[in-house]
């Protein structure tokens, strides 16, 4: 088996477009949701957070830039921007260089519109772009189309565990050495009418007016996930590819680990989730207690911050007060697809500057009881860079991913 390493990262969030910005203000406690975008979107919700703009890519090869939807937009900017940071800037046909992303929600985000003037405006004709403008895998054929990527080209729709599925697809080619490089990762655009208005039916959103509350995913008051959007993209090669290359290594993925729960549709699992965090360690020959940081999927729902949480303590007992623990939903909501890749975005400036990214408007006063042993803290702090970081994604469906990252060598 082949040692898969992270040589680039590409992103657009709520609260930066690059990925030194993009940890620098997670570990400044910049709260990248609000209340601007309610009145749009929404009566019943109070708290969004999406992105100021979308991309517009600039195309190099010969794509016709009428089939780009919104999201294709969006993957582009983002796989560019990790390809310059892997410094990569010439490309040729290569079957060994693939592409392996992951959305929630896909083309549903430009195909509403779509469907509404189909149906609506009485244009009972469809586009002849709608096809391969709104096709899944659109994104992923995309950049396989402007990259020259002949390998493996694929997309999935693992709801909320989606980007890491992504990820852990791309972590198996590699390993085997049936591919040498994938840009993987996830992506999605929630501000949308009718997605908010899904979300909403399915009681699934918080209520909470006041930002710092609402997504606040530990918080006693919480009362369900603030719906955000962003992509996250990152580079991974084999080690032996990349120390080829001349390539500067950030990170080194260990393991990762995906099961599912097989319990139900929409609730999670502890045990499931507990079997998936230990069998993630023990693929990558650690134990929970020498992980530095928990990268938690927390979403800020009732029950999913309990269960998880309750994993982790089964695992470790008392000594689950010694992890530290973060969840990145408390800066930018609930990105879906690119929630876990987020993650993995702010593993890589844990192990470059040794950040230990606060939450700062969780307090002992405000803290659900539940939560009492979490070891986290409301200013940031500069400590030694962990060795090895948890990230999980536990989805919808009962999708359940945990993934061990270690420092580079």
């Amino acid at each position: 088996m082949k040692e898969v390493v992270i040589t680039g990262v590409g992103l657009k969030s709520s609260i930066a477009n690059d990925f030194e910005s993009f940890t620098e203000s997670l570990f400044q406690g910049k709260l990248g949701v609000s209340n601007d975008d309610a009145k749009e979107f929404s009566k019943k919700t109070h708290v969004f957070g999406f992105l100021k703009d979308i991309p517009t890519y600039l195309l190099t090869n010969n794509i016709n830039p009428k089939v780009l939807s919104n999201i294709s937009h969006l993957a582009l900017h983002c796989a560019k921007e990790a390809f310059n940071m892997a410094q990569i800037k010439d490309f040729h046909y290569n079957s060994r260089w693939g592409v392996c992303l992951g959305s929630g929600f896909n083309n549903i985000y430009d195909l509403y519109p779509s469907v509404f003037q189909f149906i609506e405006q009485g244009e009972r004709k469809a586009n002849p772009m709608s096809i391969p403008k709104l096709m899944g895998h659109a994104p992923s054929v995309n950049i396989a189309l402007e990259f020259l990527l002949g390998g493996v080209t694929s997309m999935n729709a693992d709801a909320c565990a989606a980007g890491m599925s992504a990820i852990k697809q791309a972590y198996d080619l590699i390993a085997s050495g049936e591919q040498d490089l994938i840009v993987s990762g996830g992506l999605d655009l929630s501000s949308n009418s009718f997605i908010v208005s899904a979300w909403e039916t399915l009681r699934a959103l918080s209520s909470l007016s006041n930002p710092k509350e609402a997504s606040n995913p530990f918080h006693v008051n919480r009362d369900g996930f603030v719906l955000g959007e962003g992509a996250c993209l990152v580079i991974l090669e084999s080690k032996e590819h990349a120390q080829k290359r001349g390539a500067n290594i950030l990170a080194k993925i260990k393991s990762i680990y995906q099961g599912s729960s097989a319990f139900d549709i929409v609730k999670t699992h502890s045990e499931t989730e507990e079997m998936c965090i230990k069998n993630a360690c023990e693929l990558s020959g650690i134990s929970l207690s020498d992980v530095g940081i928990a990268f938690c999927h927390a979403t800020g729902t009732k029950l999913s911050s309990i269960s998880e949480f309750g994993a982790l303590k089964n695992i470790l007992g008392k000594d689950v007060s010694k992890l530290y623990c973060y969840a990145t939903k408390s800066m930018l909501g609930h990105t879906i697809g690119a929630s876990g890749p987020f993650s993995v975005a702010a593993a890589l400036g844990s192990f470059q500057h040794g950040y230990y990214y606060p939450m700062p408007h969780l307090n002992s006063e405000n803290m659900a009881p539940d939560f009492e042993e979490l070891y986290y803290s409301q200013k940031p702090l500069l400590e030694k860079a962990p060795q090895y970081t948890l990230i999980n994604a536990f989805a919808f469906g009962g999708i359940n991913t945990s993934c061990i990252l270690s420092k580079a060598d």
